[in-house]
């Protein structure tokens, strides 16, 4: 007989329900506070995005493992007045380096990085700031007081040139007063000339007196005094002082050597220009000095500290790398309202990775565009200026050889150090016009020369009507000795249908899949775009050695061929090829229909002339990193990221593997701003089935039987 539960019993059941509660309570608290206890000492986070947005881009881990030494990334800002998400989007960067730091110090391996934020709107942030900055001038002050001791030698020396210039006045004044009236038109030369040299004289004691003020007055809010703006208005001064002379000289050599009159007025005119010769040759001498001389980097870091905002990175206290750089702080932390069109994250982890760069690596590459058209595009790079950007976030510089205009390569004044890397990249020359036809062929004899010497080459091709006729082109024939073979003649389209309209695309489009090169691995799983593009394969060449490497391939697709009658369908528009009834069809014997394409290959030799390896990178397209396609761009997320990143970094890492720096081959953050889950095998999803379908009921099982077996 079961006995009956009274309200004695009750009660206790609730006081016991109550005490388990309780102790449910404390133990959950306990256990949060353990958690969050642990999470502030310890760092631990599982990435799963396939873009490993969450740690350092491969480009800067390899870039930290490649220098040695302490570096202090300062930034300093009144935080009240930045927005919120900015700031946690710089402060999960920040902690990314020191927690980069944290792991590889113990290992003896990179550069150790630390960040620190100086809230100026603080009293303590602001002094802080004002002891950082009397630091650096003490750091500095002997290699800031070397160049004020020699700007102002060159100041004095500029000086010295005035009463000479005085001189040279008078005596042309004085040659018009003796030329007289019967010589009217020689008189009028002569006293123009005289006022001319007044002026100069004039310019040169204001140049030297401002420059002297410079030297005198520290830059407001530092202890810096501008030296450098006071060598570089003289400078400026003295090079226009420098062609007014030698266009002086010259205009007196025509009146001396002309002059019928009497010989008075020649003698004063004759030993003016001998004076005009020797200021001339002392002024360009001084402005070469000049022009030499190089500014200490901390003065461009003071002026940037000037305003109690800024953002820098000193380096070791000693060796090659001492010294500071400065970091645009208004694209690190950009200020509420200013609408910044790119990932705050991505912009700040290359900035700070950028400045360690410009402090270390002395062999920083320089990309040399090689082109035979009439125009110079340095420096504004006008179609080119986002391409010019991003290379320079890497360290890597822009410059150009055009050809036409300049025949001979002159290196010294694209690197006057000698260190640095040149890498030499064709943009090719459409053949449209009978001077481009000649354009076209001196451009590819450059080339060929570059590649016979060992340089290391770039080269995009773009589409030529001239193997449809039977002839070769000429801007891909210099790469058969490489054993490169380019079907120049014959772009790759692609169909597809919109509604009723067929439309036929000359631009591929791509998302990078191989993996057995280098620079394919750092744009793997990156979309890229080739405008008419054609295909490159690898053809029988003399010798041994030489290795073929694919970069970026487009498979088989009945969609898609390498058409060969595409002139006229290319002379139109982009707008009027949509449903157009000429647009091409892949209906020729002519065309090629069989896939896979390669498109973009890696080619390494050695070279018998110069006993070393040669390295060769060769993309079948022309455009490719021009902005109007590699810049292109659209919102995700609030955020404006590329559409096909894959374009600038598939430049950069080409750049860095032609210059021979391998292990700075990588993606960058930029790159990688869009976070996405990594496609999952067929043998993870298949994994996946198992543990869903099978495991979960037999795990339960399993702690049903334990439980029952602890309870007896």
């Amino acid at each position: 007989m079961i006995a009956p539960i009274g309200p004695h019993a009750g009660g206790v059941r609730r006081k016991t329900l109550a005490a388990r509660s309780v102790l449910l309570l404390i133990a959950m608290t306990a256990a949060c506070t353990l958690a969050g206890v642990i999470g502030a000492r310890t760092r631990v986070a599982w990435d799963v995005t396939a873009m490993r947005e969450h740690h350092l881009s491969p480009w800067t881990t390899a870039l930290l493992r490649g220098v040695v030494g302490r570096f202090d990334v300062i930034l300093a800002a009144d935080l009240r007045s930045l927005d919120a998400r900015t700031l946690t989007a710089v402060a999960d960067v920040t902690d990314r380096f020191n927690q980069w730091t944290d792991d590889a110090v113990p290992n003896a391996s990179g550069a150790r990085v630390d960040c620190t934020v100086l809230d100026v709107g603080t009293a303590d942030g602001r002094a802080r700031y004002e002891s950082l900055l009397a630091r650096l001038a003490g750091d500095f002050r002997t290699e800031t007081d070397s160049h004020v001791s020699k700007v102002s030698d060159s100041v004095a020396a500029a000086s010295e040139f005035l009463p000479t210039l005085a001189e040279i006045a008078a005596e042309l004044a004085a040659a018009a007063e003796i030329q007289g009236d019967e010589g009217h038109d020689s008189k009028r030369s002569l006293g123009a000339a005289a006022a001319a040299i007044r002026a100069a004289r004039a310019d040169v004691a204001r140049a030297t007196d401002a420059a002297r003020a410079a030297l005198t007055a520290p830059l407001p809010g530092t202890l810096f005094l501008p030296s450098d703006e006071a060598a570089n208005g003289l400078r400026a001064t003295l090079s226009s002082l420098t062609r007014d002379l030698g266009s002086l000289a010259e205009a007196i050599d025509r009146l001396t050597a002309t002059g019928t009159q009497s010989t008075g007025w020649r003698e004063k005119a004759v030993h003016a220009r001998v004076l005009i010769a020797s200021v001339r040759e002392r002024a360009t001498s001084l402005d070469d000095a000049l022009g030499m001389l190089r500014p200490p980097r901390i003065l461009s870091v003071a002026r940037t500290l000037r305003g109690g905002r800024a953002a820098l990175v000193v380096g070791p206290p000693s060796g090659a790398s001492t010294g500071v750089a400065s970091i645009n702080i208004d694209a690190l932390l950009p200020q509420p309202g200013s609408s910044p069109t790119y990932d705050v994250r991505a912009r700040a982890e290359e900035l700070i990775a950028t400045a360690v760069v410009s402090l270390t690596d002395a062999r920083r590459p320089i990309l040399v565009l090689v082109h035979a058209a009439p125009v110079r595009l340095a420096p504004q790079f006008q179609p080119l200026r986002a391409l010019l950007e991003h290379l320079s976030a890497r360290g890597i510089d822009l410059a150009e050889w055009p050809i036409t205009l300049d025949p001979d390569l002159k290196t010294a004044a694209i690197d006057p150090s000698g260190t640095r890397p040149l890498i030499f990249a064709l943009v090719p020359t459409d053949v449209r016009r009978p001077e481009s036809a000649l354009w076209a062929r001196n451009l590819a004899q450059t080339m060929g020369r570059l590649l016979e010497q060992g340089r290391p080459v770039l080269v995009s091709v773009t589409p030529s009507a001239l193997p449809g006729v039977g002839e070769k082109d000429p801007l891909v024939e210099f790469l058969s000795p490489w054993g490169v073979r380019v079907d120049s003649g014959r772009p790759l389209m692609h169909e597809r249908r919109e509604g009723k309209n067929r439309i036929v695309d000359p631009d591929t489009t791509l998302t990078c899949e191989e993996d057995g090169h280098v620079i394919a691995r750092a744009v793997r799983g990156l979309r890229a775009r080739l405008p008419w593009a054609v295909p490159i394969g690898p053809a029988p060449r003399d010798g041994s050695g030489a290795t073929f490497s694919p970069l970026l391939t487009v498979t088989a697709d009945p969609a898609a061929w390498a058409e060969a009658d595409w002139i006229d369908y290319r002379s139109l528009a982009p707008t009027e090829r949509a449903g157009s009834p000429s647009a091409p069809a892949n209906d020729s014997s002519r065309d090629d229909p069989v896939g896979p394409w390669v498109l973009g290959a890696a080619i390494e030799a050695p070279n018998s002339s110069t006993g070393r390896s040669g390295r060769l990178v060769v993309i079948g397209s022309n455009g490719w990193f021009f902005d109007e396609v590699a810049a292109a761009a659209e919102v995700v997320d609030g955020r404006v990221v590329a559409r096909t990143p894959a374009n600038f970094e598939l430049a950069q890492a080409a750049v860095y593997w032609l210059a021979g720096r391998d292990e700075l081959v990588a993606s960058g953050a930029t790159a990688r701003v869009v976070p996405v889950i990594g496609p999952m095998t067929s043998g993870q999803m298949s994994t996946l089935r198992w543990i869903l379908v099978a495991g979960l009921p037999l795990l339960i099982l399993l702690l049903g039987a334990a439980w029952r077996i602890l309870r007896g």
